[in-house]
Parts: C-alpha cells; structure tokens; sequence
C-alpha cells in the first residue's frame, strides 16, 4: 500500500514542509518569534482553536504561495498563513505548537479526527 493517503499533522517547520512539498513557497517574516496573536479562521473540514497562538517562528506563507494541493485554513493578523489542509489527503498543518499555551479542546479533535481518517 502507499503512505500517501496516511494522515499527517505538520507543526511549525512541519507545516513549512507541506507547503514546500506542494509547490508553495515559504518567505521570512517579521513579529512571529516568541509571541501570540490572534487567528482569523477560515472554513474548514478540521476543527481549529479559536486563538489566540503560540507563535515561534520567522518564516512564513502568504496565501497565494501555499501551492496548489493545499487549502489556507487560517491566517494571522498580518495576513500570514497559519493553518493548511491538503485538499484531498487528511494533511494538517500549523504554525502554532498545539499544546502551547494550554491544549485546546479544537486541537485534541483535530488530533483525534486525524487519527480516525488513517483508519
């Protein structure tokens, strides 16, 4: 069988990661190290955390460089993207450490809801 249809979860230079390998093109960004800020969710078939974010990072997507397997499932304030999916694969990722500040109920189901598309 392939792995290509197992469910992933990219946190951070994992999500950086997705996005290179769809084609997209991550860029140095200013104000995201050892900070929070507030995400502007977009809808999605995944369950995210209403925000604010842990934010610990200095490189970053704009929307129109996620490539084209994948869909921008949230933003940050300066229009930075800080959420994608596959569009067709159970593929997450996030520029924001799930378990940072405190778990979020949202991340736990994104986990879970992940865990069972591999089943």
């Amino acid at each position: 069988g392939s792995a290509a249809g197992l469910p992933g979860l990219g946190v951070c230079r994992g999500m950086q990661l997705l996005v290179h390998f769809g084609v997209g093109t991550p860029t140095r960004i200013d104000g995201h190290v050892a900070t929070t800020h507030p995400i502007e969710r977009r809808f999605s078939p995944w369950p995210l955390r209403a925000g604010p974010v842990n934010s610990f990072h200095d490189w970053g997507i704009a929307p129109d460089a996620v490539g084209a397997t994948l869909e921008v499932l949230a933003t940050a304030p300066d229009g930075s993207v800080e959420a994608v999916a596959h569009r067709t694969l159970p593929q997450v990722g996030l520029m924001w450490p799930p378990e940072r500040p405190d778990p979020d109920p949202a991340d736990r189901s994104l986990l879970a809801q992940l865990i069972e598309a591999g089943r």
